[in-house]
């Protein structure tokens, strides 16, 4: 399963990038997305990468977010699962920069930023 959060706004963006975050549901910043890690959503990701910071999670973690911030048993017919998180205690290191001089792209620490993002 992905964990794809936004962390850039939408000014600006080109007209693609905004198709596919709107197909993703993460219309606004700290939003995250639990999708299923299948090609056609690798490839969405690839598109978004400029703008969202993304990682795999386990089933055990996607439960934890479904008891904190919504229902549990969440992903019957539902292929994305959306969250609204704070922003991070501590704050990003940098919004505009790839990984490893700031939090775009692919985090593999992808689940200490959830935790640091729930409210």
């Amino acid at each position: 399963m992905l964990a794809i959060i936004r962390l850039r706004s939408g000014i600006g963006v080109r007209p693609k990038v905004r198709k596919t975050l709107e197909l993703l549901r993460l219309d606004r910043q700290q939003t995250l997305a639990l999708v299923p890690d299948t090609p056609a959503f690798r490839g969405m990701v690839k598109v978004v990468n400029d703008y969202c910071m993304w990682g795999t999670v386990d089933d055990g973690m996607a439960e934890v977010l479904a008891k904190r911030l919504g229902t549990p048993g969440f992903m019957g017919d539902q292929k994305i699962r959306i969250f609204h998180l704070n922003p991070p205690r501590g704050g990003f290191k940098s919004i505009k920069k790839q990984r490893p001089h700031g939090n775009l792209g692919k985090q593999p620490d992808i689940k200490k930023w959830i935790e640091k993002m729930m409210p």
